[in-house]
């Protein structure tokens, strides 16, 4: 039974980066010609991009796991109660990709019971990947392993709507998160809400690092529920984590 359950779980991870490669490139095709771009009802803007990616994954997944649940950005869920569920950000920084600065990335996750158990993370432009599984090692597409690298002058990676001490603008909170493990940013900062399918594969691969994962009130990020959004994100080394929390809420008194 157990190599059964290994075996439908292994499958699955090996899809993720299947299907994360094939986004990848699909995007790099896309990016050269004109991007199509609407407007949500919450003025957030979603292009033809993003629509491809999420309706090649999903048809793809849905292919070999019909009975699999299915979250993501840019249409509905559906099977959320499935023993998996697949998590989607087809573009996870849509508004630099528009604006042509590569500061974006495709974020996938797979939980198994509310708990996640494989993820990726790729920004189609620099070719830079995250991803991770059961085994908690985190390597790139080519399973090159990433060694989390802890440079203390390295500035703190936030929003374009936010200021911070030390700090530099970039764009996906996720490719963010991902930029702290090999050192280029002493932490990742948002102070906004956040929806699950932005940060879930950053998350993962974020936490099997080593790196501290909470909210802006230091609590950890929950996944019971798929309604719920994550109060901001802060994403660092222990040794400065508990620091930032606190300056966090000293602007805000």
């Amino acid at each position: 039974m157990k190599i059964c359950n290994d075996y439908i779980m292994q499958s699955r991870i090996q899809l993720l980066q299947q299907l994360l490669q094939k986004a990848s490139r699909l995007c790099c095709q896309c990016y050269q010609d004109q991007i199509e771009i609407t407007y949500k009802e919450d003025h957030q803007p979603v292009t033809n991009i993003d629509q491809s990616i999420n309706d090649l994954i999903r048809t793809q997944m849905n292919a070999q796991y019909p009975y699999d649940g299915w979250f993501s950005e840019e249409d509905e869920g559906q099977r959320l109660d499935a023993t998996f569920t697949w998590i989607l950000d087809p573009i996870d920084g849509t508004r630099q990709m528009i604006q042509r600065i590569p500061e974006f990335c495709i974020a996938l996750a797979l939980m198994k019971n509310q708990k996640l158990i494989a993820s990726g993370v790729v920004n189609p432009m620099t070719q830079e990947s995250w991803l991770s599984d059961p085994s908690k090692a985190v390597y790139d597409l080519e399973h090159k392993a990433h060694r989390l690298i802890y440079n203390p002058n390295a500035p703190r990676l936030i929003s374009h709507q936010f200021s911070f001490d030390h700090s530099m603008h970039m764009g996906s909170i996720a490719y963010r998160m991902c930029k702290v493990i090999q050192g280029d940013g002493v932490a990742a900062i948002s102070n906004r809400e956040i929806a699950l399918w932005d940060v879930a594969a950053a998350i993962h691969i974020t936490l099997n690092t080593g790196l501290v994962v909470t909210d802006i009130h230091g609590d950890s990020v929950s996944f019971d529920s798929f309604d719920r959004k994550v109060n901001g994100i802060v994403v660092a080394h222990v040794e400065n984590h508990r620091k930032i929390i606190e300056e966090i809420g000293q602007r805000r008194i």
